[in-house]
């Protein structure tokens, strides 16, 4: 009897074993691939919701995979990084310079009549302006941009370019020209015909000899008056419109065919510097790219100066640093060619990390540059640049649909770009590039937290299930009970990982590229915690406690909650207060599991389970004092291996 008694004894002891083991494999084979499942469904559906109240459309989907890892960010300059509506931003009158227009409202009101007459007169009468509110940054212009942004200007002193025309209706016109150079014929009330002209920097400047210097008194525009102006403004490269006016003689014959044939012996009014001003969030945004290793680039068909100007306003280049080239697109094709016109990859690789801006590009070119970056590698890693191009207009339709990541502007951009667009910027805001990588690094994140998550949970589980079903002196934890660990406490901690803390920003550092999502210094960290975490249950098994088996358990359900906190929530942060704002729904998760678990404890399953009425104080003390200890050691792992554990 005693033999046939040993036998079943030993059989049994073999069918737990291998019970045991059998669930030790389902639980690392089950519980990781329905945790990934999760949290990536979970992190898509917040991620969207979240993308469409910040006005930022995803076309294609896919897209999600490349916006972490974007490493290079071209941006066009017109109408990208700039409104693509030009306004007045400084004027020369009376013999001043002046940025501030309540200065201008300053002067007496016989001149600004006169000013606000001829930049009305000569601006054609099909420009309009349509602000939505007083001080509208980004008006809707209707007509040439020029011509509105002269009309914008009057709006800024005060008067209604309306009511001017109201005046001077364009029928009444005795001749006009507006194709060539604007100018137009007059008659005033007294009967006296006035000719006035707008037309640009010095190619006017040669016709007026006298220019207004105090109200409406005059004097010589001589050499050293111009000298005097182009000492601050250099009329030949940059946008300036000049202003003047005639009072024709009585019998003076108009050639109407060859109006500025009578354009001679002008009185300048004034000199207006125009400029396509930089987009507000412009610098914020190319300042964040770049410190976190994003290397931004600007690709235009501008001219060097204004090119060179806005790279230096946003921060993408500046004078100071020779190391970044400014390359005309002409230039730049034929120093990454070979012999045989074929871009040479070396010359490309050399030539990638240099440049700054390209100007004066065509849309070929700026299709060969985005096609070069694709091929070169990132510094050593000999991983491929991911190239991100930001544009609106149908000469970036190219470059567009040859990157990695097409970002179109919605409100401004052309039928062809937005036709390659993989994210539209519904909005034209700027910070929405920043906000999709922000939001696409956030669900890489937490599904890289998620998978160390359940991977150091699932491994101690599945050991210690293996252990105690080997030892008798070891408390085995049933599989229901298991069940419940696992399962309840893990889908609530791994929803707890679909939503991104208010508090983190993943521009803070570069994202490191893996050729896994855990990488090897972070698999040795969570095999060292999870044998710390197994030694703790085995030592808590193997002492005198009573209901020993619930102690694991309930010891299990803290450690949980540590690695989840030291995961999700302290994320290299040590301030207390920091965490506790930035991380609300976190910690809501980590008190609904702990109340049901405390209700399951004390009043539910395991009571009917395990024969027993709950656990004491001192052991619930106990298992939270176990929790602490195992999120110390996590933080320690952390340091050490340089990795969120």
């Amino acid at each position: 009897m005693a033999e046939v008694a040993s036998l079943e004894f030993k059989s049994l002891s073999n069918l737990i074993v291998a019970h045991s083991a059998l669930w030790a494999a389902a639980i690392l084979l089950t519980i990781i691939p329905f945790a990934v499942s999760f949290t990536q469904l979970t992190c898509f559906k917040w991620t969207l919701k979240k993308l469409a109240t910040c006005k930022i459309g995803l076309v294609d989907l896919t897209v999600l995979d490349k916006l972490p890892y974007i490493t290079t960010l071209l941006f066009d300059k017109t109408g990208t990084l700039t409104f693509d509506k030009f306004c007045a931003t400084q004027l020369y009158i009376q013999g001043k310079f002046h940025q501030n227009f309540d200065d201008v409202k300053k002067t007496s009101k016989e001149f600004l009549d006169l000013l606000a007459s001829a930049v009305c007169v000569t601006t054609s009468y099909s420009a309009e302006v349509h602000e939505r509110f007083q001080g509208d940054l980004n008006p809707r212009y209707v007509g040439v941009k020029i011509g509105c942004a002269m009309l914008r200007m009057l709006k800024s002193l005060d008067f209604s370019y309306e009511r001017i025309r109201k005046q001077y209706p364009e029928d009444n016109f005795i001749c006009s020209e507006y194709r060539r150079y604007n100018a137009v014929v007059v008659q005033l009330e007294d009967g006296i015909k006035r000719l006035f002209v707008q037309d640009y920097g010095s190619d006017i400047l040669d016709k007026c000899s006298r220019i207004i210097s105090n109200d409406l008194e005059t004097q010589s525009l001589d050499n050293d008056k111009l000298d005097e102006i182009s000492a601050e403004w250099d009329l030949d490269n940059g946008l300036y419109k000049v202003v003047a006016y005639r009072d024709l003689e009585l019998n003076e014959n108009l050639d109407t065919e060859n109006l500025f044939s009578s354009v001679r012996d002008m009185t300048c009014i004034a000199i207006i510097k125009l400029d396509d001003p930089l987009r507000p969030q412009a610098t914020e945004v190319v300042e964040r790219c770049v410190n976190v290793g994003i290397d931004v680039k600007m690709i235009t068909g501008d001219s060097k100066t204004r090119a060179e100007s806005i790279a230096s306003q946003c921060g993408i280049w500046s004078s100071k640093h020779t190391a970044k080239l400014v390359l005309e697109g002409s230039e730049f094709e034929s120093q990454i060619q070979d012999d045989e016109g074929d871009i040479d990859h070396e010359k490309m690789s050399s030539l990638a990390g240099k440049l700054a801006v390209l100007y004066r590009s065509s849309p070929d070119e700026k299709y060969v540059l985005v096609q070069g970056l694709k091929q070169c590698t990132v510094g050593t890693t000999g991983k491929r640049r991911v190239v991100a191009v930001v544009g609106d207009g149908t000469n970036d339709a190219l470059a567009l649909a040859e990157s990695d990541v097409a970002f179109v502007m919605g409100e401004e951009g052309t039928d062809a770009a937005k036709s390659t667009a993989q994210v539209m910027l519904e909005d034209d805001n700027l910070q929405s590039v920043v906000t999709a990588i922000v939001l696409a690094r956030g669900i890489y994140d937490n599904v890289t937290k998620c998978i160390n998550f359940h991977f150091i949970n699932a491994f101690t589980v599945a050991l210690y299930s293996l252990v105690s079903a080997c030892l008798e002196s070891v408390a085995y934890i049933g599989i229901l009970s298991l069940l419940w660990a696992l399962c309840t406490s893990n889908v609530l901690l791994t929803l707890g990982f679909s939503v991104k803390g208010g508090g983190i920003d993943y521009l803070q550092k570069p994202l490191e590229f893996r050729p896994s999502l855990i990488s090897a210094g972070v698999r040795s960290a969570l095999l060292i915690q999870g044998v710390l975490q197994l030694a703790v249950l085995l030592g808590l098994s193997l002492s005198n406690f009573a209901s020993k088996d619930i102690l694991v358990l309930n010891t299990v359900v803290f450690m949980q909650l540590a690695n989840y906190a030291n995961l999700k929530l302290m994320n290299g942060n040590l301030e207390v207060t920091k965490i506790c704002k930035s991380h609300r729904a976190c910690f809501i998760v980590i008190i609904a599991v702990m109340a049901v678990h405390v209700l399951f404890v004390e009043f539910g399953l395991y009571v009917g389970l395990l024969g027993t009425d709950g656990i004491s104080v001192r052991s619930w003390l106990l298992s939270a004092v176990c929790g602490l200890i195992s999120l110390l050691s996590s933080r320690m792992l952390s340091v050490i291996f340089k990795s969120a554990v």
